[in-house]
């Protein structure tokens, strides 16, 4: 491996064994996120899906899963990463990260990739454990597995990334609060968190499509959905240009940020 290749590895599994660190926390997340999977499969299995028609790829299971999915997203990918890197602008940590040579961002989000990994895992052994619990049937096609972790980890790293956006405001006073709020609502909302956005009106699916909220959410959890060959392609063709487009955002709100600090102080 190439130098670079090599000094990113190492970030990461840097995040991998700082996510270790803190293990302790996981047991509360993970109470948290199967109760969230217990409360909502019980509502799928008394919900009459089949009213939907017979050509709907929903039914209680496939909503099941689907969920389980894309709350291992949220869970995996939001808010500890938010934490961290407000800590950083408290603490003086951003300020000494973009005086060495190599980009704060760049290595934040190497470490935000090690951190998901090893929280990801988690909540994965736990979401297939609750979903065999209240299903009949795994809904996802063994030979899209592979392809779903790939998404999932997309969808996990444009959160992500999102997250240390957001967190970034807190340069500018206590923003990151509020802006955090609403990015968590829209995510809700555009992301289809909860329902499939497949299932919204049209024109409302028109407008989720026009944020990046379905690449971290929808896409991966399609995939409990039977979805096309063409729609895996097209959604890891959406997922892809939204994770270039959030990062080239971080990277201008970054830039906006240390011009900030460099002109009045921290």
């Amino acid at each position: 491996m190439t130098p670079s290749i090599n000094s990113s590895c190492s970030v990461i599994k840097f995040g991998l064994k700082q996510a270790f660190g803190e293990r302790l926390v996981l047991p509360v997340q993970i109470i948290t996120f199967a109760l969230l999977i217990f409360i909502f499969a019980s509502l799928f299995k008394v919900t009459p899906f089949e009213q939907l028609g017979e050509d709907s790829p929903l039914n209680s299971d496939s909503v099941i899963w689907y969920f389980i999915i894309t709350e291992l997203i949220i869970f995996a990918g939001g808010s500890m990463n938010f934490s961290d890197v407000r800590n950083d602008i408290a603490s003086g940590g951003f300020v000494a990260g973009i005086q060495r040579p190599v980009s704060y961002i760049h290595m934040k989000i190497l470490i935000i990739i090690g951190n998901n990994i090893f929280r990801s895992l988690a909540f994965i052994f736990c979401g297939l454990g609750l979903g065999l619990v209240f299903t009949d049937n795994i809904t996802i096609s063994i030979s899209h597995i592979l392809l779903l972790i790939l998404s999932a980890y997309i969808g996990m790293t444009i959160y992500s990334i999102s997250h240390f956006t957001t967190a970034m405001f807190d340069v500018w006073g206590n923003y990151a609060r509020p802006a955090l709020w609403i990015l968590q609502k829209f995510a809700f909302l555009l992301g289809g968190l909860v329902i499939p956005l497949q299932i919204y009106p049209q024109w409302l699916q028109n407008i989720a499509f026009a944020t990046p909220y379905p690449a971290i959410l929808n896409l991966s959890g399609r995939y409990a959905l039977s979805p096309t060959t063409q729609e895996i392609i097209n959604g890891f063709a959406v997922q892809f240009f939204w994770l270039f487009a959030v990062t080239l955002i971080a990277l201008f709100i970054q830039r906006l940020a240390v011009n900030k600090i460099m002109r009045e102080g921290n």
